[in-house]
């Protein structure tokens, strides 16, 4: 399913963020990296969720953190509630939006008690993007990601 969003949605949001979006499925890559690009946000993609952990713990240590990371739950060869806790126990600060399939069998309140911030259902849907990024994004965060969302 294609998301869907208009042009006076994506005029209301302003990103000015450093984003990390791993999911193994292409399509959920493209798509939230779409809105988030047209927003202006800094977006880093991978589909290998070790590769994310690194690069989340990295980024971290050298002051170039991300602002937020898009994790999908149902990452292959790593387990997502271990790689949201060493993220965490590293000193990984950005919020964590934890992307599950409408039909997953992830359990949202695991997710959470492992360091995701939010949880976000996928097939990805505009609003819902810029609702939880509005939702997870702290005034400590204002001075590098300011969303603008209007109602």
């Amino acid at each position: 399913r294609e998301a869907e969003f208009s042009a006076s949605e994506l005029e209301a949001v302003q990103l000015s963020c450093r984003v990390l979006i791993a999911d193994p499925e292409l399509e959920n890559r493209r798509q939230i990296s779409r809105l988030l690009r047209r927003a202006g946000a800094k977006v880093t993609l991978t589909a290998d969720g070790k590769q994310a952990t690194r690069k989340a713990i990295d980024a971290s240590k050298h002051q170039r953190g991300f602002d937020l990371i898009f994790f999908s739950a149902e990452m292959p060869a790593i387990n997502t509630l271990d790689a949201f806790e060493r993220m965490r126990r590293a000193g990984v600060e950005a919020p964590i939006l934890a992307l599950e399939s409408i039909d997953s069998d992830a359990d949202s309140l695991d997710l959470l008690a492992a360091g995701a911030t939010a949880t976000l259902k996928t097939p990805i849907v505009a609003v819902e993007v810029f609702d939880a990024v509005a939702g997870v994004l702290s005034d400590d965060n204002a001075d590098q990601a300011a969303v603008l969302v209007e109602s």
